[in-house]
């Protein structure tokens, strides 16, 4: 008899819910991309990137732009509301005629309220729901047919708190919670079509919308958009379909 070295993982599959376990243990090992992977092939490719003018997607954009790869940023600032779906249509028909094809579609739009349920306003909850959840399915939606053309991928960002429920912002951790179900989803939907769909979980990022929620962090304690920014593109690069990527 020998005494070997143990692995959490490695659980006894009795119950039910051990299953659950299981599955999500795989799904994990699964996403477990190397931060480190190697080489960006997005040369002379055309990407529309949502969110792009502020924090991860500017981010993206420049670093794709840097790439060789012809950007095009869509943000309420250039008059394109996610949650409305012409806007989006719009946006994406005007690209496609501008450059003959899309090859890859980022979704970094969010919107967070640090405010308990109680103290909301219908409106404030139906806002967040509309930027982070409506909107995702309105930009995978419209998405479907230039990317089908170009055999390119969907980007979509989720956030660390879709695994759990916060306090404090509940409307913004249900709708990331989505967007992750919603990712592994559309992969299988649209495997048939050529069309990779994965999502990007960055953990906590230096960004003007996490500043203006949580005052008095340690920067130094945050990941930078560039970093954040610069696996997306390695991903975008990648033949992946259906992972939850968490950077």
């Amino acid at each position: 008899m020998r005494i070997v070295q143990g692995s959490s993982e490695n659980v006894k599959i009795t119950e039910g819910l051990d299953l659950v376990i299981a599955d999500e243990l795989f799904r994990m090992r699964a996403a477990s991309v190397d931060p480190n992977l190697k080489g960006i092939d997005v040369h002379g490719k055309t990407a529309a990137v949502f969110g792009g003018s502020a924090g991860i997607g500017k981010a993206i954009a420049q670093i794709l732009q840097d790439a060789g790869c012809d950007t095009q940023i869509a943000s309420r600032s250039t008059g394109c509301d996610v949650r409305r779906y012409d806007d989006v249509t719009g946006f994406l028909d005007g690209v496609e005629a501008r450059h003959g094809r899309i090859d890859f579609v980022v979704n970094t739009v969010g919107l967070l309220s640090m405010r308990n349920i109680a103290n909301q306003e219908p409106v404030d909850i139906a806002e967040q729901i509309g930027v982070n959840l409506t909107g995702a399915f309105n930009i995978a939606k419209a998405s479907h047919r230039v990317l089908a053309a170009s055999g390119g991928m969907l980007l979509n960002f989720s956030s660390s708190s879709y695994t759990r429920g916060r306090a404090g912002y509940v409307p913004y951790s249900a709708c990331k919670a989505a967007v992750v179900n919603m990712t592994q989803g559309l992969a299988e939907e649209w495997q048939g079509d050529g069309v990779r769909v994965n999502c990007i979980v960055p953990g906590r990022t230096d960004t003007a919308m996490r500043r203006t929620n949580f005052d008095n962090e340690d920067q130094d304690s945050l990941l930078s958009p560039y970093e954040v920014g610069l696996v997306a593109v390695k991903v975008l690069s990648a033949s992946y379909s259906g992972l939850v990527i968490r950077i």
